[in-house]
């Protein structure tokens, strides 16, 4: 880190673990993009890109003011940050601000902004110009969002339950996945009531661990939005419930 210039030596009087401060930081509320929003915002794209900044939070670089605040211990002496470390409360926030989406059009600007402000890619995890890239957990491209394959997998392979533990589990990972499966919420239903009023488990019928698992077997492109066509509402019998679709 220090041939790299993301740390120097320091002769601050701080230092952790004796790290004190006047006051409390004042949390930045910066919302983190909801993912359909994100991809939403992707519909009618033909080509995707996909950048990943190289050690993304220590390219940010600290305000001098507050550099000595971030020494730290060492045997070989104090040393201080010059770029973001991870451990600050605003970090996240402030890396937020600097987040680059994969779905700009142009992608000579994003380069441009980026040799302006002197961010660099990590090239092995980066994509230009392909039809399709992996985003938040699903691949997203030309004809839709799809599951990764490595998540099916595993439901796929996910054995029955034995305890509450592994039921929890089971539910955690399918939960991810649920926008692909058919029926979700009706085929785990037992489950959900089994783990939340603390059931026996040998009450549970088997089917409802394969359903999801069946369901999987053939997942769909879940189609992106195209706001020049019209919407349609269906809500449930209650109306406090719905789904806001457009028809093919």
């Amino acid at each position: 880190m220090l041939k790299a210039g993301l740390i120097r030596p320091s002769i601050s009087p701080h230092g952790v673990p004796t790290f004190c401060i006047k006051k409390p930081t004042i949390r930045q509320f910066t919302p983190m993009p909801r993912k359909d929003d994100i991809f939403d915002q992707m519909t009618g794209c033909r080509w995707y890109s996909c950048f990943d900044l190289l050690s993304g939070y220590y390219q940010i670089r600290m305000r001098e003011k507050d550099i000595l605040l971030t020494t730290f211990q060492t045997p070989e002496g104090l040393f201080e940050y010059l770029g973001v470390p991870t451990g600050l409360s605003n970090a996240p926030a402030t890396f937020n601000h600097e987040d680059i989406n994969v779905y700009l059009a142009a992608v000579e600007q994003v380069f441009q902004r980026c040799l302006d402000r002197q961010l660099y890619f990590k090239l092995t995890k980066s994509t230009i110009y392909s039809r399709e890239v992996p985003c938040l957990g699903d691949f997203v491209g030309i004809e839709g969002v799809r599951i990764d394959p490595d998540k099916v997998a595993v439901i796929q392979e996910w054995p029955v339950s034995r305890t509450i533990k592994d039921l929890q589990s089971f539910l955690g990972n399918t939960v991810y996945v649920r926008r692909f499966c058919q029926h979700y919420a009706e085929s785990t239903f037992q489950p959900y009531l089994i783990e939340i009023k603390g059931a026996r488990l040998d009450t549970l019928d088997p089917s409802c661990f394969r359903s999801p698992q069946y369901s999987l077997r053939r997942t769909p492109v879940l189609a992106l939005p195209d706001f020049t066509r019209p919407f349609r509402i269906r809500t449930d019998a209650s109306q406090f419930g719905g789904v806001l679709y457009q028809s093919e």
